[in-house]
């Protein structure tokens, strides 16, 4: 194929992906966390929205796959961004597909699993008995949300501050604060969601701090355990929980403690502070101000020597999960 041809091809397939009428994807991709994708399609349908949410503007798109081409069989392949097509120009109106038959095939083999042996049985409790289309509705919800929180909440939003977050330790700090938001979201405007929005609270949360630490992890080529972005949120939420008594361990389970809105709130303020603190600040100091704060969140100097939080070792061991 000439350049030229391959140019049009690649302009035609995002059109073709971005019209309203058409339930193919097909495209030359280019996803860091999915490298088995290449030239890929799928065909699809879009997940029904929950009028409510609407007014909360975002171009996510959640969708079901119905029939795929094998770059699309990854557990971790579970969105496709604008910028995941070779070749396009990206902009801030293209669709962001999340494939939420993947994201809830994982919360049901792996988030139930972890929730049931490393959870405390009084919290959480609503997820304790739910059934496979809950979790779909709950991931449409989810997922609309996170999006709306880092395309229209914050000081840095996401596309524009995408370059300042790009690196693994900010961009899950950017994660911690937009499911952060959801959740609250959740509790203060839900009541007249479709869905129940105690139960979309809880499933945002469990993601979050449980499941994220435990399967976002691979072994580099010295064995050594490498957290994703995804994982490093994990972590700092747990132990900005921890530290402020959101949260307790007792026979090594997680206890949810009363005062858990409470504690969300005062995060996220100040995750909030620290990111206008960085956006009001002189010359190239604002990526270094979030990076202080995202080190004592770990609590640690460098998060480049990351491997794996203690605690989400241990909760493998417990639900036997496999790397």
């Amino acid at each position: 194929m000439s350049e030229s041809n391959k140019s049009l091809h690649l302009e035609n397939s995002i059109q073709l992906t971005n019209s309203k009428d058409n339930n193919l994807i097909i495209s030359i991709f280019d996803i860091p966390y999915a490298p088995s994708m290449g030239i890929d399609a799928c065909f699809y349908i879009n997940a029904v929205i929950d009028p409510e949410i609407y007014k909360y503007k975002t171009n996510a798109n959640p969708i079901f796959l119905k029939e795929w081409t094998t770059g699309f069989d990854p557990e971790h392949m579970v969105a496709i961004f604008p910028e995941n097509h070779i070749g396009v120009t990206a902009t801030s109106k293209d669709k962001i597909f999340y494939l939420v038959n993947k994201f809830a095939w994982r919360h049901f083999h792996t988030t139930q699993k972890i929730i049931s042996r490393c959870v405390e049985s009084n919290s959480l409790k609503s997820l304790r008995s739910t059934t496979y289309s809950d979790i779909e509705d709950a991931v449409v919800y989810w997922v609309y949300l996170h999006e709306y929180h880092h395309q229209e909440q914050g000081n840095l939003r996401i596309p524009e501050y995408l370059s300042l977050k790009s690196s693994k330790v900010l961009a899950g700090l950017e994660e911690l604060r937009v499911d952060i938001g959801s959740m609250l979201l959740c509790l203060k405007q839900g009541k007249k969601f479709k869905r129940n929005n105690f139960y979309l609270f809880e499933f945002i949360l469990s993601e979050r701090l449980l499941r994220y630490g435990v399967d976002g992890v691979k072994l580099n080529k010295n064995n050594v355990l490498v957290p994703s972005y995804d994982a490093l949120s994990s972590y700092m939420f747990y132990n900005l929980l921890i530290e402020r008594n959101g949260i307790s361990i007792i026979n090594n389970q997680i206890s949810i403690e009363e005062n858990i809105v409470e504690i969300l709130e005062e995060i996220y303020n100040e995750i909030n502070t620290v990111e206008l603190q960085a956006k009001n600040s002189i010359d190239n100091m604002a990526k270094s101000i979030l990076t202080d704060y995202t080190s004592q969140c770990l609590s640690i100097d460098n998060a480049l020597k990351y491997t794996s939080h203690p605690f989400y070792d241990l909760m493998r061991e417990q639900v036997a999960y496999q790397i």
